[in-house]
């Protein structure tokens, strides 16, 4: 399982019912068809998928919805910004000076939108595409740090080590060895 929200986390804790709408549909249908076929990256895809369809399920059951959809589209800029910018080791600042808005101020957009302060929005986001490149890639655990923005290596393996509770090389062994 990749990085926890504390958004997602409270749903998780919470009981839902309700129809199911056609992306969960269809999530549940691929990983019923992947369930039932075999390949090198079967448990990858069925942790994938089962990570998405939670989210989907989530977003779907979601009535905490602020009748004003400002905060959801000033969220989906930041989400933009974070994704061109994942790479440059950005902290809050820059995003909030890129959105035009002080820091204190998305700050409290994020709080509101995912429960958790910017920089743990950040720091989750920048940790779950270290988890995906560490599953998918051949690259260096140095490399994906890199990649990511931090500079030095053993601070990027600490700061992995901090938010997921095992160290990169850990992490990466751990779900190779499931994919058997």
């Amino acid at each position: 399982m990749g990085p926890r929200t504390p958004a997602l986390t409270a749903w998780l804790n919470s009981s839902h019912h309700g129809p199911l709408g056609t992306p969960a549909t269809q999530l549940l249908n691929a990983i019923a068809h992947s369930y039932a076929v075999s390949g090198t990256f079967r448990t990858q895809r069925l942790i994938a998928l089962s990570n998405a369809l939670l989210v989907t399920l989530a977003e779907e059951s979601d009535d905490s919805a602020p009748p004003n959809h400002a905060p959801t589209q000033q969220m989906q800029r930041l989400e933009a910004l974070i994704s061109d910018h994942l790479n440059e080791g950005w902290g809050p600042s820059e995003f909030a000076t890129a959105l035009h808005m002080t820091t204190g101020h998305l700050n409290r957009i994020v709080k509101h939108q995912t429960g958790a302060s910017l920089s743990q929005f950040l720091e989750t986001t920048v940790m779950t595409e270290a988890c995906r490149l560490l599953a998918f890639t051949r690259l260096s655990v140095a490399e994906v740090g890199y990649r990511l923005g931090y500079s030095d290596p053993p601070y990027f393996s600490r700061r992995f080590r901090a938010r997921m509770g095992e160290t990169p090389t850990t992490y990466r062994t751990r779900v190779a060895g499931e994919a058997g």
